[in-house]
């Protein structure tokens, strides 16, 4: 027992820089939808609009975390949920994934797209006062629509993978002060996605790091490869974030 704590007392000390390259970063805040357009099946099923039952807001939030692996090498895990509930009447009959719903009885609505990806990124220029990155993600979603009316309940899920580009532009304004543009974006013929968020931080005593913005997820699917599904979404969000990093060092310390 006493050497099993003595190799364990060695081993932690000796892998202690392994741990203190990790950060997190928690974020949160009102989510607004200006666009939710659905037709499922995409060529017999009837389009309409989630937006329809208002936008919101919702309550939104993800978690980060982060490994710098050297100043110019970095993973980033994301996982993002996101589950939209609403109820109202529809302006329509809808025909919905074979499912029939009228408009004299309410319907209750579930839009969920939650999201899960693994971040590479390069510090491709460092300044004085900013640095730029650029990477790739790859991205799992785990989606689902449903609409429930009376005892018609019908959903549509999707689990699939993404590959995304990624960029990161982080420059300081003022003293600790900083503006950080985040973006992971890919379009295709099928469809397109973009998660785009422009923040402002300021760097509290070296491992806090408080950020507030604005946050932006747009895109969809279209037929094709994506199952016969039709849906355009536009999302926008007021960002609240903290981040706090194990070493003791800003995101500039490392260049």
């Amino acid at each position: 027992m006493k050497f099993f704590i003595v190799f364990l007392f060695f081993s932690i000390n000796a892998h202690a820089d392994f741990f203190d390259h990790f950060w997190v970063e928690l974020e949160g805040g009102p989510v607004w939808q200006t666009k939710n357009d659905i037709q499922i099946p995409s060529d017999t099923g009837t389009r309409f609009s989630l937006t329809q039952f208002g936008s919101g807001p919702k309550v939104s939030g993800r978690v980060y975390l982060g490994y710098q692996i050297h100043k110019n090498h970095e993973l980033r895990f994301l996982w993002a949920p996101l589950n939209l509930k609403s109820k109202g009447f529809l302006a329509q009959p809808v025909s919905f994934y074979g499912g029939s719903f009228g408009t004299s009885e309410e319907t209750n609505a579930v839009y969920q797209f939650n999201s899960y990806r693994l971040t590479y990124r390069y510090q491709l220029l460092n300044w004085e006062s900013g640095l730029f990155k650029i990477g790739f993600t790859a991205k799992i979603r785990d989606a689902k629509i449903q609409l429930i009316q009376g005892s018609t309940d019908v959903s549509r899920t999707d689990v699939g993978f993404v590959p995304l580009l990624h960029l990161q532009l982080y420059q300081e304004i003022y003293d600790a002060i900083f503006v950080r543009l985040d973006a992971d974006a890919l379009a295709a013929p099928q469809g397109r996605a973009e998660d785009v968020a422009i923040q402002f931080g300021y760097q509290y005593q070296k491992n806090w790091t408080f950020l507030m913005g604005y946050r932006m997820l747009e895109g969809g699917a279209k037929g094709g490869n994506t199952g016969g599904v039709f849906n355009f979404t536009w999302l926008h969000y007021l960002t609240f974030g903290i981040q706090y990093r194990l070493n003791s060092e800003t995101e500039k310390s490392w260049n």
